[in-house]
């Protein structure tokens, strides 16, 4: 009985990490400069230019009211997106992953901009544009907001695989990661912690061309990020660089030794 009830509360603990893991992650997506900064920028030149016919229907507040919320909705679409194209197509993003991409959100967000154009409109605003040129502007200005990210976070070949997954800038550097139950903790030297629905291995694959360690099978260290080693009763700890101890298994610690890292 007591060994069901520990299992329960660590699926319990697990699932809460799990979700503010995903909360973390979805409030550093909507506040990165890519996604905010298209997000005013796109509210502000489309409120004021009132494309199909919002110009003349609408007035320059109850514009930028409309097309400010229009857009703050394609927001989480995005998110789940990228979410997404984690799962269908992990690999760094290309021209073909752009475009596919671009037409995953187009597909998610059009049914939600049909019904703020009836809906959030009140009935003032209504579109005279056929909808395939509707989902063709919206497929437009997805890969314009795609291509925004890339030039402001470049994804260049000596960053590793996971960090172009989680959309990292490249100034940002992955210290660390742990298995969590179906879950990877990413652990970077900003302070940041993502999470990632996949396996141990795949991940430790995707830091391939960073100089680390597995010091256990649960836990993978760059070389960069160890600052020291400490015997805390019949274990042995890594020091990391963001205050972390990562264990030493006995099966990983001859390479660590023949490393120099001990």
């Amino acid at each position: 009985m007591r060994r069901a009830n520990l299992r329960r509360d660590s699926q319990r603990q697990s699932k809460g990490e799990a979700k503010a893991g995903f909360l973390q992650d979805f409030l550093s997506y909507v506040t990165s400069v890519p996604i905010f900064g298209s997000w005013l920028a796109a509210s502000v030149v489309v409120g004021l230019s009132g494309p199909f016919g919002t110009y003349l229907t609408l007035s320059l507040i109850d514009r930028l009211a409309f097309w400010s919320l229009v857009f703050a909705l394609s927001v989480p679409f995005g998110f789940v997106t990228r979410l997404l194209m984690q799962r269908i197509r992990p690999e760094p993003i290309g021209l073909a992953g752009v475009l596919f991409r671009a037409f995953l959100f187009s597909v998610l967000y059009f049914p939600v901009l049909l019904w703020c154009t009836a809906d959030l409109s009140n009935g003032s605003y209504s579109s005279t544009l056929p909808d395939l040129v509707l989902f063709a502007a919206v497929f437009v200005s997805s890969l314009c907001v795609t291509m925004l990210r890339i030039a402001v976070n470049p994804a260049t070949d000596d960053r590793p695989r996971l960090a172009q997954r989680l959309d990292l800038p490249a100034r940002v550097l992955i210290l660390r990661i742990s298995a969590e139950d179906h879950f990877v903790a990413v652990h970077c030297d900003d302070g940041q912690v993502h999470r990632v629905r996949m396996r141990f291995s795949d991940a430790v694959n995707e830091m391939e061309g960073v100089s680390g360690f597995c010091s256990h099978r649960s836990h993978w260290v760059a070389r960069r990020a160890i600052t020291g080693a400490k015997r805390v009763g019949s274990r042995e700890v890594l020091h990391v660089r963001d205050g972390g101890e990562v264990p030493i298994g006995r099966k990983y610690r001859p390479d660590l030794v023949a490393a120099g890292v001990l």
